[in-house]
C-alpha cells in the first residue's frame, strides 16, 4: 500500500528531471521526423498499392507469396528508416540521460506496435487478397486486422509505460507493483485478442488438420475449437510467472522463460497451420514430390527450431555442450532423433506425391451394382497404388524408427537379429499367407483384376472394392461382402474388361413381317448412338439378329449390342423402353407365352 502510495511522486518526480514537459514535446518531434522520413522513403520506392495489385483469379499460393514479400520488404525498410531518424532525433533533442532512456523506450514500443501491425497487413491482408497469406476469408481477415490493431496498440502503451515505471520507481517496492499491474494488463489485452480472433484462428486451424481427409474432420474441429482455451491459459501462466518474477519470488531468466515459452507455442500451431493450408492450396500440377517433401521438411524444421529454442529458453543448450550431465545430455539425442522423424516424413510425403493419394474418399464409392449387373471397367492404376503406398508406409516407418533410435542410444541389432528369428518362425507356421501373397503378386502382375471390375473366382463373384496383399473384397450383387484370399481364387472370369456383349431377344406373332421388324430394331440403335446421354457408352449400336426362333405361332427375334463395361445393363433398360413404344407405333404387339393343350386331349374323361 505504501509502495502505490509513493508511486505517483517518484514519477512526477523523475519526469521533471527528465525534462517535464518539454520530453514530450521532444519525444513528439522525434516521431514526427521519423515519420516524415518514412513517407519520403514510401514515395521513392516502387511499392505502392498497384504494384501489389493482382489480374483477377491470380490468387494462387504461389502468386501471393512474392507480393507479400515484395510488401514486407518495401514496409520494413520504410519502418527501418523511421525508427533510424526518430532515434537520431531523439539523441539530437534530448539533453539528459533520463529524457534519452524514455524515450529509447517509448521509440521501442512504437516501433514493436509496428510490427504487429505489419505482421497482421502480411497475414490477414484486408482488401487484399492477392498477397494474403494466411487461409482466411475476407470477413475473418477484418476480424483478425482488427482485433491486431488493438493487440499492437495495446502492447505499445503497456511499453511506453514500463519505460516510466523503470524512470520513475526502478528495482523498488512501488516499481515492483508497477510492473504486476503492467502484466496483468497486457495479460487481459492478450486474452482480449484470443477472444475476439476465437472464431478465424479454431477456423483456420481445424481447416489445416483436415485437409485433404475427411477421416480427421471432427477429431479437428474439436481441437481447433480448444485452441482459443489453450492459448488463455497459456496466458494466465505466463502473467503468473511475470508476476512473481516482478515480485522477486520468481528468478528472472525463469520469468524470461516462461514468457518465450508462451509466445512459441502460441505461434507454432498458427505457423503450423498456414503450411498445411498453403500445401493444400496447390493446384494439381504443383504437387510435385520435391514441393510435397520441401513442405514437409519446412514444417519440420519449424517444429525442431521451435523446441530447440524452448531449450534454450531453459537454458539448455539442444545441440549438446561438452561434459553435459542430465537433462542436457538428453537433450541433443532427442533432437537428432526428431529430425530423422522429420526427414523421415518428408520421404513418405514425397513418395505420397510420386504415388499419389487416394483417388476418392470412401464416402464416394461407387454404388453397389443391382442384382445380375456387374462393375465397370477398373482402372489398374487404382489397384496397385494402394498396395505400393502401404508397402512404401512400411519400409519408411522402419527405417525411420531403427534410425530414430540408434540416434537415442539404443542398440538395434538385438531387434533386428529378433526380427529375423521372428520372420522365419512365421514363415513356417503361415504357409498360407505366403500362398496367398504370392499368387496375389502374380494375379496383380497379370493384371487379372482391378478395383471396381465384376469378377467371378472359383470362391464366389461380385465387384472389386479393395485389395490388399493377401486378398480381394468383392461386393455381390445382393450387397454381400465377400473376402477373397488369392489363393482360393482359382480361375478368374472378368466380366468388366475392354466391352460387354448384350443380348436379349422378345417376340411377335407370326404373321409379322420380320424385315419390317429387324429395320426397325436398327433405327432404334441408331436413335440410340445418336443420343448424347447414351453415345459415349456405345462401343456397337443395337442391331437385329432377325428371327433366331419359331416358338408355337411366334417369330422370336434376337438383337445384340457392345457397350463399355458396367453401362450395359442401362442401355437395355433405354432400348426396351424404345423398342416397345417403336412397335406400338407400327401397329406390332409382342407374342404372349404360348400353352398347348394337346397333351390334355387324351386325359379326357370318355
Amino acid at each position: 500500500m505504501v509502495a502505490a502510495r509513493s508511486f505517483p511522486a517518484e514519477l512526477a518526480q523523475a519526469l521533471s528531471a527528465a525534462g517535464g514537459v518539454d520530453l514530450f514535446v521532444y519525444t513528439a518531434l522525434a516521431i514526427l521526423a521519423g515519420a516524415v522520413g518514412e513517407l519520403l522513403v514510401r514515395l521513392v520506392m516502387p511499392g505502392g498499392a498497384k504494384n501489389f495489385a493482382a489480374p483477377a483469379g491470380s490468387h494462387r499460393f504461389r502468386d501471393r507469396v512474392p507480393r507479400a514479400l515484395r510488401f514486407v520488404i518495401t514496409r520494413a525498410i520504410a519502418l527501418l528508416v523511421f525508427a533510424v531518424v526518430a532515434v537520431v532525433a531523439g539523441r539530437l533533442m534530448f539533453h539528459s540521460e533520463e529524457a534519452r532512456i524514455l524515450g529509447r523506450h517509448i521509440l521501442t514500443a512504437i516501433v514493436f506496435a509496428r510490427v504487429i501491425i505489419l505482421f497482421v497487413q502480411v497475414c490477414a491482408a484486408p482488401g487484399a487478397p492477392e498477397r494474403r497469406l494466411m487461409g482466411l476469408s475476407e470477413a475473418d481477415a477484418r476480424v483478425f486486422s482488427r482485433a491486431g490493431l488493438f493487440i499492437a496498440v495495446a502492447t505499445g502503451l503497456i511499453g511506453a509505460l514500463r519505460g516510466f515505471v523503470s524512470l520513475a520507481a526502478g528495482t523498488g517496492a512501488s516499481g515492483e507493483l508497477a510492473r504486476v499491474v503492467l502484466a496483468i494488463l497486457l495479460g487481459a489485452a492478450t486474452i482480449t485478442f484470443f477472444l475476439w480472433i476465437r472464431r478465424p484462428v479454431a477456423d483456420l486451424i481445424g481447416r489445416s488438420m483436415t485437409a485433404g481427409s475427411d477421416s480427421a474432420s471432427a477429431w479437428g474441429a474439436r481441437v481447433a475449437r480448444r485452441t482459443i482455451t489453450l492459448y488463455i491459459l497459456l496466458v494466465l501462466v505466463d502473467v503468473t510467472l511475470k508476476s512473481l518474477g516482478a515480485l522477486g519470488l520468481l528468478g528472472p531468466a525463469a520469468a524470461a522463460g516462461a514468457g518465450s515459452t508462451v509466445f512459441l507455442l502460441v505461434l507454432a500451431p498458427l505457423a503450423v497451420a498456414g503450411l498445411r493450408l498453403w500445401a493444400s492450396e496447390l493446384d494439381p500440377g504443383e504437387q510435385t514430390p520435391v514441393v510435397l517433401g520441401a513442405f514437409a521438411l519446412v514444417e519440420g524444421a519449424l517444429i525442431i527450431g521451435v523446441a530447440a529454442l524452448l531449450f534454450v529458453a531453459w537454458g539448455i543448450d539442444p545441440f549438446g555442450a561438452p561434459g553435459a550431465t542430465g537433462l542436457a545430455a538428453i537433450v541433443p539425442r532427442l533432437m537428432e532423433a526428431a529430425i530423422v522423424v522429420i526427414v523421415g516424413v518428408a520421404v513418405w510425403r514425397a513418395v505420397i506425391g510420386i504415388l499419389g493419394g487416394p483417388r476418392r474418399a470412401a464416402g464416394d464409392a461407387d454404388p453397389p451394382a443391382e442384382h445380375g449387373e456387374m462393375g465397370g471397367a477398373g482402372n489398374r492404376m487404382d489397384t496397385i497404388l494402394p498396395i505400393l503406398r502401404g508397402t512404401s508406409l512400411s519400409l519408411i516407418a522402419l527405417v525411420t524408427a531403427f534410425t530414430a533410435l540408434m540416434a537415442l542410444g539404443v542398440n538395434v541389432a538385438p531387434l533386428l537379429a529378433s526380427a529375423g528369428v521372428l520372420g522365419l518362425a512365421i514363415g513356417f507356421g503361415a504357409q498360407t499367407l505366403v500362398a496367398d501373397i504370392i499368387s496375389g503378386l502374380f494375379y496383380l502382375y497379370e493384371d487379372a483384376l482391378r478395383v471396381g471390375e465384376y469378377i467371378e473366382t472359383d470362391a464366389g463373384g461380385g465387384a472389386v472394392e479393395k485389395i490388399s496383399i493377401r486378398s480381394a473384397t468383392l461386393r455381390h450383387p445382393r450387397g454381400a461382402l465377400i473376402t477373397v484370399p488369392f489363393s482360393k481364387m482359382g480361375t478368374i472370369k472378368n466380366n468388366s474388361r475392354d466391352w460387354a456383349v448384350m443380348k436379349f431377344s422378345f417376340r411377335v406373332p407370326a404373321d409379322t413381317d420380320v424385315e419390317m421388324v429387324r429395320k426397325l430394331v436398327k433405327k432404334v440403335g441408331e436413335e440410340m448412338a445418336q443420343d448424347l446421354e447414351l453415345k459415349d457408352a456405345i462401343i456397337a449400336p443395337l442391331k437385329s439378329q432377325g428371327a433366331i426362333g419359331i416358338t408355337g405361332r411366334s417369330f422370336e427375334i434376337g438383337c445384340k449390342f457392345t457397350a463399355v463395361p458396367g453401362q450395359q445393363f442401362g442401355l437395355r433398360r433405354h432400348a426396351f423402353a424404345m423398342l416397345q413404344k417403336a412397335l406400338k407405333e407400327k401397329g406390332v404387339t409382342l407374342a404372349g407365352q404360348d400353352i398347348d393343350f394337346s397333351q390334355l386331349a387324351g386325359s379326357r374323361p370318355a
